[in-house]
């Protein structure tokens, strides 16, 4: 078992990041991310588990735009508990499977340490696809979040039927299912956390094939000067690059909000549509910079 200090002081040292695993299309990615691929987008799959250090594993690839970002490896571990690798299982390879009845108070999550974006992006979206057994093993019942600043972080629990998009019945006993949820604002570093549960039935095993995570730092709809608020700042500066392309003189590409090439209504009714609305970063910092004060958790559902 690792603590979450702890994973971090280790993740903290071994993060160094290594050469980037080509390739994220794996068998049960079958929910990837719209935004997978744009500024600012990460996605890391876990399929064999290869352990690393004690009690950790890790992905079997990560990638992330722009890539000069130089981000961290992603690591996968046990929260209150232990796993073990099977080389089969019930049509799969290479399952990791933890017992929720290990003996403690607290029940055994499966974790998730991302390294993020150092900037000021205000939000951040994370969408998690766990491959699974739900006839024999339990089922994810809780998802949980831990985010982190520089000598600051911040925690959030939501039930997972909360935060649930959507799921794919492999018809064998395996079921993939995709949860989708923002923070705000965004961190430096988070911890996704997925408890599972037996919901009355006898089994207390789980069994998980594959986890692919997908995340995106962006910023606040409607909010073209990046300030974290949408005021009449951002108005004018629509109104000043109104019906301009690229190339005309008062062409301002951050008022073109739908990224069209036109300064139009549409961006117009973004900002009207978002209009006052204002991330926790801003609320509590003038200067809107992350890590400041308390952030927030939604559900992001289509």
């Amino acid at each position: 078992m690792m603590s979450r200090v702890l994973l971090s002081i280790t993740a903290s040292a071994f993060l160094a990041p290594l050469a980037l695993l080509g390739g994220s299309a794996w068998a049960d990615d079958v929910f990837p991310a719209p935004w997978r691929g744009d500024a600012g987008s990460f996605v890391t799959t876990f399929d064999t588990w290869q352990e690393s250090l004690p009690g950790t594993y890790l992905p079997d690839s990560y990638e992330y735009w722009p890539v000069e970002a130089n981000l961290g490896v992603p690591l996968a571990y046990i929260e209150f508990g232990v796993g073990t690798v099977l080389a089969g299982y019930e049509g799969r390879t290479n399952v990791l499977t933890f017992d929720q009845d290990q003996g403690g108070e607290d029940t055994p999550m499966l974790g998730f340490l991302l390294d993020n974006f150092d900037e000021d992006k205000p939000l951040k979206r994370i969408r998690v696809q766990v491959t699974y057994q739900h006839v024999i093993g339990c089922i994810p019942y809780w998802i949980e979040a831990e985010w982190f600043w520089p000598g600051d972080s911040d925690h959030t629990s939501m039930p997972a039927f909360e935060v649930w998009v959507d799921e794919l019945d492999w018809g064998d006993g395996w079921r993939t299912r995709v949860y989708e949820f923002e923070l705000d604002p965004n961190p430096w570093d988070e911890l996704v956390l997925i408890e599972f549960w037996q919901y009355g039935g006898p089994q207390t095993a789980t069994f998980v094939d594959q986890v692919v995570i997908d995340t995106l730092c962006f910023d606040l709809p409607g909010d073209v000067d990046g300030n974290g608020v949408v005021d009449g700042l951002d108005l004018t500066a629509v109104m000043t690059a109104w019906e301009t392309r690229p190339g005309d003189p008062l062409w301002d590409p951050d008022a073109d909000l739908d990224g069209n090439d036109l300064v139009d209504g549409l961006d117009l009714t973004e900002v009207i549509s978002n209009w006052t609305v204002t991330s926790a970063a801003a609320a509590s910092d003038t200067d809107a910079k992350p890590g400041r004060g308390k952030g927030n958790v939604k559900a992001k559902k289509k």
